[in-house]
């Protein structure tokens, strides 16, 4: 008889954190158009909409519709970035596709370190999700730490891009180029595939894989892969199972 809900007390907390605001500024706001199904529908829209479009333009015009579709007067817009991203869904690589090509040029511990950095960005995904962003303050901290995200998981991203541009090319391997560059003779590959380094070219080896490399990014720009676990963080933890595995697990918990 005494059981109180925790949505029911979430949904409460941020009505009063909108009023609160809003007195604050010396608005007028009308209680009725704060009822529970308005604020329910933003925190369904923060945490279960998921959208991917290779259109930017559509993916901001998706953004639009969703704000107006959510409207609530006093808070302000939600934050979207972290789950309406800009890329090509049907095209991308999967983690361990990714290590099981690196294994094939010998270097199958390259993605260690970045997937390590990139699962490290998962708590502070999930802290984004969480926030209501029913005040500026909390609109600015999700973007503030979907930032974070993003920094934790570019070396993964991009190197998961060049692996999966340099198949797509089905150049070999670049006569041994692609091997010596994934050992690092070149420059560090993670500094190399964020751009961050230019390969050194001052053996012929070198010279092929600058070649190769220009190709791929060239591809990249153009197709602008989409990296399914490395985007969603939040959804995906467990990179070391195949697509199969992925798709019989995940299909409950994935949202659309």
């Amino acid at each position: 008889g005494g059981y109180i809900s925790p949505l029911g007390e979430r949904i409460d907390a941020i009505r009063k954190t909108i009023l609160a605001n809003a007195a604050d500024r010396r608005w007028t706001i009308d209680e009725g158009r704060l009822d529970d199904r308005h604020i329910i529908r933003r925190m369904v829209l923060k945490r279960c909409i998921y959208g991917v479009d290779k259109n930017p333009m559509a993916v901001e015009l998706a953004k639009v519709a969703l704000w107006l579709h959510t409207f609530t007067v006093g808070a302000p817009l939600s934050f979207l970035d972290h789950h309406l991203r800009c890329g090509d869904s049907l095209f991308g690589l999967w983690v361990k596709r990714g290590v099981d090509r690196a294994k094939t040029y010998g270097t199958p511990l390259l993605l260690h370190e970045p997937m390590r950095r990139a699962l490290q960005a998962l708590p502070k995904m999930q802290t984004v999700e969480r926030l209501p962003d029913a005040e500026i303050a909390e609109v600015r901290r999700s973007a503030d730490g979907f930032a974070e995200v993003e920094a934790g998981t570019a070396p993964l991203d991009a190197l998961l891009k060049l692996i999966h541009a340099i198949d797509w090319l089905d150049i070999g391997d670049g006569e041994g180029a692609l091997e010596s560059f994934f050992d690092g003779r070149f420059g560090d590959p993670l500094d190399i595939a964020t751009g961050k380094q230019e390969p050194e070219t001052e053996r012929e080896e070198g010279r092929r894989f600058a070649e190769i490399l220009d190709r791929a990014r060239t591809l990249i720009e153009q197709e602008n892969f989409l990296n399914w676990q490395v985007a969603f963080p939040g959804v995906w933890s467990d990179w070391e199972r195949d697509e199969k595995s992925r798709r019989r697990r995940a299909r409950p918990t994935e949202r659309t």
